[in-house]
């Protein structure tokens, strides 16, 4: 299960990196919220699988 968590914290970063770049460009408020939200869920996750011992 260690190397799945790995996986799954690998990606979650990835994402959080990707929507930060397309939040920095974004011009449109309704998507901006959007963007903020899933953020905010990749960064919780992250720091939920940091608490579980990656």
């Amino acid at each position: 299960m260690f190397f799945i968590s790995k996986i799954f914290y690998q990606w979650h970063r990835i994402r959080l990196a990707f929507l930060e770049l397309l939040l920095e460009g974004c011009m449109d408020k309704g998507l901006e919220n959007k963007l903020n939200r899933k953020i905010n869920y990749h960064k919780h996750k992250i720091e939920k699988l940091s608490k579980d011992g990656l």
